[in-house]
């Protein structure tokens, strides 16, 4: 947590506490008399009680509107508005909590009378008993999330593969079982929900009968935590004014073609709901039902690539989807809910705490979802394609399926050769997408023979969720692979021209404030690295050469970054130039040349930190080219080293937990590590760690972890960090990790014997 979190944080959780505390004082001040006994004095108690209390849910509410901005301004992106606005809902029912649960506690008080011929025993075993049973659901929860995790994770690589694909072999009877089992799992919840709710007024409500409210605090707590946890599964709509504030969505009056088009397509799929149009800058296109208003999302270089014909059969496509999912709405809508809760979009102040409350639940229905959606992705998209052929033509179809294939393959090319740097001007360019256009059309013309024969080649992978391009051209009984140009409309081509000049505009309004960051890192500090390398004499060091080829890159000099990875290889041993193997690997790949797989192999048999990139590119390569007994061995190997990563991951974990001890590096080589890593910056570093921490009986770690001086920046951290880092993965074949001690400073690594070896 830094610093500014706490600002608001910190201040929200005493005002929390001291809403609770202002009962208690207030209970001891009347001398826990009711109301109607109230003195004088009594009264103007109670009445600063309302006010102060008044007060005190002002300034969580104004906190919480605080935090949530520092949490947009943190957020904010170049290229797209990713702020997510104050939720005044969820501000409100965190409120309205509160206020119920009070309200509840004096409507006990006021019906006290009413239960003078009840034991109080009775009384207070039914308040206890009704704010215990959700703290013992807490700890079910919490052991049988533990449980089940541990289970998933006992399973081998090659065991937890075995059974993904088994949810593929009858997709049919698997959609089915899974969409009949997610739909009970909501059923659950909410019923879950409405209980603990229930026991919390229920608890509430009798601590007023038995108490007074005196002595009730920590109950009442207790209670109101209860309560906000059940009101935060409250899955409320999205607001509709996110079509207004979402500057991406464009008006029917300026875009009327997109739109008859998208409507024609609807009615042809049986799809009656309101339309809204969204342009973004890529070259996908994408549907969504947002509350009864279908979200239909084009990219601009799609847009002046495709032609009208074309892009009417993408919109049919699209709305088969929607129709599709109609019945699936509600446990897409759910999943997508206990994401954002789990990942703090959707969130109260006590959210943290409170969703433990349905932590089992929630990971239950995570994973049979992503097993309901592995089992769908393949069955959805072929229905999707016949949409295309049943209400469009076939021909037409597949053409722009092939270019959409097309851009796939150029994008995969992309940065295996020479361009200009994106951020060569001081401000953003807004050519930058027709530029893009234009050199995607000369790339088919130099291109479509060899990516043809790439596409007849491609294997599908495991994991795919879409067809190959074969499979889905097979579908419309189009055995050619080629692209037609049919003629669009005037009005569609102004549209198409329209859209992009749109997109780039709000980009570049988009990105005033942030570009000029972007820019320092990508162009100017880039730049600035590579020359004072060239005026160095290029010299290739090996904790350094890496940081050369990645701004080489930035720049788009990749023919020189090649070049750099070769010389590395030739100059450096095994451990200098695992970087450079891993990147000419790379470079080969993408120029569509096997050979780059024995690079990614050595890199990563030399070093873990490259398996999951490198197997992610070989993976792939291998299902674009066809490489059928590349792709055997791929598998293989892959499953081998993943579950050699799981215990190469412990490395970059540092806990409580772990077996840690004193460490002692052989002869000299602690010496030249501090020396390297503390000759710059040193002012900024307070103390190094060392401590060796022990994974397995045949491996282990020496983990450095990096104490900063309290004024250091963020930038100046990442450097120092950043260097550290370079040097341990080269230096030596010998197992480092490393750590920032703001990370993990409640190890308490300093306990540990000799752990300090380097102090200010």
């Amino acid at each position: 947590m830094n610093k500014e979190n706490k600002k608001y944080l910190i201040p929200m959780l005493v005002a929390v506490v001291l809403m609770f505390v202002w009962i208690f004082v207030t209970v001891v001040l009347t001398g826990g008399r009711e109301i109607s006994d109230f003195t004088d004095t009594d009264k103007m108690f109670f009445t600063g009680f309302i006010i102060v209390e008044l007060l005190t849910v002002a300034s969580i509410i104004i906190l919480i509107v605080k935090a949530q901005k520092l949490v947009n301004k943190n957020n904010t992106n170049i290229e797209t508005n990713t702020k997510m606005p104050v939720d005044k809902r969820r501000v409100a029912l965190t409120v309205a909590s509160f206020v119920a649960i009070i309200a509840t506690m004096f409507g006990g008080i006021f019906a006290k009378n009413l239960f003078d011929t009840f034991s109080e025993n009775i009384i207070g075993i039914i308040a206890i008993s009704t704010l215990l049973l959700p703290v013992l659901f807490l700890i079910i929860n919490v052991i049988a999330n533990r449980i089940y995790v541990k289970k998933l994770n006992q399973k081998s690589i090659a065991e937890n593969q075995q059974y993904w694909l088994a949810h593929r072999d009858n997709p049919e009877k698997t959609i089915a079982k899974k969409l009949y089992l997610l739909k009970m799992l909501i059923i659950i919840n909410d019923f879950y929900s409405v209980l603990l709710a229930v026991c919390a007024f229920v608890s509430a409500f009798f601590m007023g009968v038995i108490s007074d409210g005196g002595g009730s605090v920590a109950p009442l707590f207790v209670c109101f935590m209860i309560i906000s946890g059940a009101a935060l599964r409250i899955r409320l709509k999205t607001p509709e004014k996110i079509f207004e504030e979402d500057k991406t969505y464009v008006s029917e009056s300026d875009y009327p073609v997109l739109y008859d088009l998208a409507k024609k397509a609807a009615v042809a799929t049986g799809c009656t709901t309101k339309i809204k149009i969204a342009i973004l800058d890529d070259f996908n296109a994408g549907s969504a039902n947002i509350n009864n208003t279908i979200s239909i999302q084009l990219g601009a270089l799609l847009l002046n690539v495709l032609s009208e014909d074309e892009l009417y059969c993408v919109l049919l496509h699209e709305f088969s989807h929607i129709k599709d999912e109609v019945n699936r709405e509600k446990i897409n809508d759910y999943y997508q809910y206990i994401c954002d809760v789990h990942n703090n979009s959707i969130t109260n102040t006590y959210s943290s705490i409170t969703r433990h409350l349905f932590t089992f639940i929630d990971v239950y229905f995570n994973v049979h979802y992503k097993l309901y959606l592995y089992a769908v992705s393949l069955v959805r998209e072929r229905a999707a394609d016949e949409a295309m052929s049943i209400y469009g033509n076939n021909e037409i179809a597949a053409s722009s399926l092939v270019k959409i294939k097309y851009y796939e393959l150029y994008d995969w090319e992309k940065g295996s050769y020479d361009t200009p740097c994106n951020m060569l001007s001081e401000e953003y360019d807004t050519n930058s997408l027709n530029n893009e256009v234009i050199k995607f059309k000369k790339a088919i013309q130099l291109n479509a023979e060899k990516w043809n024969g790439l596409i007849n080649k491609e294997i599908l992978s495991r994991s795919a969720t879409h067809p190959t391009l074969k499979m889905r051209l097979e579908s419309l009984g189009v055995n050619e692979l080629r692209i037609l140009y049919p003629e669009s409309s005037k009005e569609y081509v102004s549209e198409s021209k329209k859209a992009i000049e749109y997109v780039s505009s709000l980009i570049a309004q988009q990105s005033k404030e942030s570009y000029g960051e972007y820019r320092k890192y990508y162009y100017t500090e880039s730049k600035e690295l590579v020359e004072k390398w060239e005026n160095n004499g290029r010299h290739i060091i090996a904790e350094e050469y890496s940081d050369v080829c990645d701004a080489l890159r930035r720049l788009g000099r990749n023919t020189e970054a090649f070049e750099l990875c070769e010389n590395a290889i030739k100059i450096l041993d095994d451990v200098g130039s695992c970087y450079a193997h891993f990147m000419k690997g790379c470079f080969l790949l993408h120029f569509f040349d096997e050979t780059g797989i024995g690079y990614i192999y050595r890199a990563i048999e030399t070093n873990h930190n490259y398996i999951d990139e490198g197997l992610e590119v070989i993976g792939r390569f291998c299902c674009l080219t066809g490489q059928e007994d590349q792709l055997e061995i791929y598998r293989e190997r892959a499953i081998a080293l993943a579950q050699e990563n799981e215990i190469y991951s412990e490395a970059s974990v540092l806990n409580k937990k772990d077996k840690l001890s004193t460490e002692v590096l052989p002869e000299g080589m602690l010496e030249d590590i501090l020396e390297h890593i503390t000759s710059e910056c040193s002012d900024n570093i307070e103390k190094i760690y060392l401590v060796r921490k022990t994974i397995t009986d045949n491996f282990f770690t020496s983990a450095f972890v990096m104490k900063m001086t309290p004024d250091t920046d963020d930038d100046t951290r990442y450097k120092i960090l950043h260097k550290a880092f370079n040097y341990l993965d080269t230096c030596s074949d010998w197992q480092f990790s490393l750590f920032d001690y703001e990370d993990v400073k409640n190890v308490k690594i300093e306990n540990i014997a000799g752990s300090c070896v380097y102090s200010r």
